[in-house]
């Protein structure tokens, strides 16, 4: 494989046991409908390459004078861990053969600190395959197809809202056009989508685009997790870490401490008190970050940090505390159900995203590589667009399915105005179940507090959920983190807040 490295921060590209520059060997099953080429497995596709695992959505199949050509879009996701680099597999195939030749490039990436452009040849042999649930999967993907949200361009978007800055919601003048994989804006039922540029021109399976959730990933899998729990299990959020979770009961440290608490990362248990130190240190990426097994990583989790405070009081960030909430979810299903094979993810919330209709990929997190199988929780899951759009929609509408636990989930969306939740940063930024809430009652000039919920990932990762049933997103990667434009553009299309003191905008961005 031929790589041009134009960042790389970890000198992974230089570790040759990594075998970055080559690619696993691979054998996958795809149906053909109308054009479509589907594969038969979605989500991440563990490999035992030291580096790449694999991820696939359809493609398309055209006719040519000699023949037909393939177009595949293929991630590779870095092993156990949550960066995407968006790739395309080539194939043109002769009337005659069977075998065909082309090639996979890499030239976009949602990853902060590996960039770079790859080029493999391949030769390709297409093989009949008796053994598939053929109709099944063509039925899933029509049913898919269905639910699709419409999507439209930010030109057509200048059309429908003139006088409104489209500039805005590309961040433009706060992000590097380079680092920005994909953003859009959903109102009024309509997806207005950019981005999907890429270092080679526009990537061509743009809804298929698979982007990472990071952090999201609190919001969406131990968020939702705990409160798809509480509502199954009332109660159960304020369990006892040390009395669910036994690697965690021999330091002392977890026996006053909820499951909520560690959710909402107030656990007492911490390096420093600043909020996002431990979370950088050299010992959690270690300890914690590039481990594979859950012995490893919950070890870390309930042992690397000491008491400091009484839990529910100080805020400080550790992706360690969501993996143990995540943890101790599964085990108060296990002993609730009765059954020691319970998993939270696919018990709790595959069946919300199925009711969602989104893509089959969000099913399949990122898991430890060992019998335990456990969900990150706290990063890994897989998502497109249209994914997150409906997600988004359906926080903001009230229409998530009844399994939630409508109470926490008021407070984590803000609606609750007597518990915004843990200070996140300098006052402005609330924390609380996974959730983040910014305060924006000076910039648009509201006469009462208002705080708008948002997602947030590693990165340069956001997903705004505006009071006025507006989504907006964006996947980047140049570590940067700024929607207030876009807040200012979508309060111009509707009002965030209905009493104001002084004009929005009137205050720095």
């Amino acid at each position: 494989m031929a790589i041009r490295v134009l960042r790389d921060d970890y000198k992974l590209t230089d570790q040759a046991e990594r075998r970055i520059d080559s690619l696993p060997p691979f054998r996958f099953a795809y149906v053909e409908l109308d054009g479509q080429f589907i594969p038969a497995s979605r989500g991440t596709i563990e490999t035992d390459h030291p580096h790449w695992d694999f991820i696939l959505e359809p493609g398309t199949l055209t006719s040519t004078s000699g023949g037909f050509d393939l177009s595949l879009p293929v991630t590779l996701q870095e092993r156990d861990a949550n960066c995407m680099h968006n790739g395309v597999v080539s194939l043109r195939f002769s009337s005659l053969s069977n075998t065909g030749e082309g090639q996979f490039t890499v030239s976009s990436e949602t990853c902060l600190y590996l960039k770079a452009d790859m080029t493999v040849a391949l030769t390709a042999t297409l093989q009949p395959a008796s053994d598939l649930p053929v109709e099944t999967l063509r039925r899933a993907h029509l049913d898919y197809q269905k639910h699709r949200l419409p999507v439209a361009s930010f030109e057509q978007f200048k059309q429908h809202f003139p006088g409104v800055s489209a500039e805005a919601f590309g961040a433009a003048g706060s992000l590097a056009p380079e680092d920005l994989t994909l953003w859009g804006l959903l109102i009024d039922g309509v997806h207005y989508r950019g981005g999907c540029q890429t270092r080679a021109g526009e990537y061509p399976h743009c809804d298929a685009l698979s982007l990472p959730s990071y952090s999201l990933a609190k919001s969406l899998a131990a968020g939702l997790g705990v409160m798809a729990l509480e509502k199954a299990y009332p109660g159960s959020s304020q369990r006892y870490i040390a009395d669910l979770v036994p690697e965690c009961d021999a330091s002392g440290n977890w026996a006053d401490v909820t499951l909520l608490q560690s959710l909402n990362m107030v656990t007492g248990n911490y390096g420093e008190q600043s909020s996002h130190t431990d979370e950088a240190s050299a010992v959690m990426e270690t300890g914690f970050f590039i481990v594979s097994t859950h012995a490893d990583k919950i070890a870390f989790s309930c042992n690397a940090w000491p008491r400091r405070a009484q839990p529910g009081t100080t805020w400080v960030y550790h992706t360690s505390d969501t993996y143990i909430a995540g943890t101790a979810i599964n085990a108060a299903l296990r002993e609730a159900t009765g059954d020691p094979g319970a998993d939270y993810y696919r018990d709790l919330l595959v069946p919300q995203w199925r009711e969602l209709n989104l893509a089959p990929a969000v099913d399949v997190p990122r898991r430890t590589r060992d019998t335990e199988r456990q969900a990150y929780s706290g990063y890994g899951m897989t998502l497109n667009s249209d994914d997150v759009v409906r997600i988004g929609q359906a926080l903001n509408e009230g229409a998530m399915p009844a399994r939630i636990h409508q109470g926490l989930l008021d407070q984590a969306l803000q609606r609750d105005v007597t518990n915004r939740g843990f200070d996140g940063a300098d006052g402005s930024y609330y924390y609380q179940h996974g959730f983040w809430g910014f305060d924006v009652t000076e910039l648009l000039g509201c006469q009462e507090q208002t705080v708008i919920p948002f997602m947030s990932g590693y990165g340069g990762i956001n997903v705004v959920l505006m009071p006025n049933d507006s989504v907006y997103y964006y996947f980047s990667d140049g570590g940067r983190f700024h929607f207030r434009s876009a807040v200012l553009a979508s309060h111009q299309i509707r009002p965030l807040c209905t009493a104001r003191t002084h004009a929005p905008g009137d205050l720095p961005l």
